[in-house]
């Protein structure tokens, strides 16, 4: 597995694995790459990054690249058939990568 310093500019990622649902461990890998993102990388506050919607019962879609999240989602659910997509994130080293 490379590490995220290692992908060159335009190098494909070889496996991209995308998870679903409110386990710990995908609020913590969603966690990691927003604070990444929105609080180091564009210097919003950190008490407007993570609010009231970041709680045990909510829904992260992450996507790994072996064990990295790379990219995530979170996802609110409004109704019993409507779901709104909120604070999309991706890594800087991922941004315009395609896979092989």
């Amino acid at each position: 597995m490379r590490s995220i310093s290692g992908l060159s500019n335009g190098e494909k990622i070889a496996s991209l694995a995308i998870k679903v649902g409110n386990f710990n461990y995908l609020r913590a890998a969603s966690c990691y790459v927003r604070m990444t993102v929105f609080v180091l990388e564009r210097n919003l506050e950190l008490e407007d990054e993570f609010d009231s919607h970041d709680h045990d019962k909510t829904i992260y879609g992450v996507a790994f690249n072996g064990k990295e999240p790379v990219s995530t989602a979170r996802l609110l659910l409004l109704n019993d058939d409507v779901v709104r997509i909120t604070r999309v994130a991706t890594l800087k080293e991922y941004r315009a990568k395609t896979r092989n």
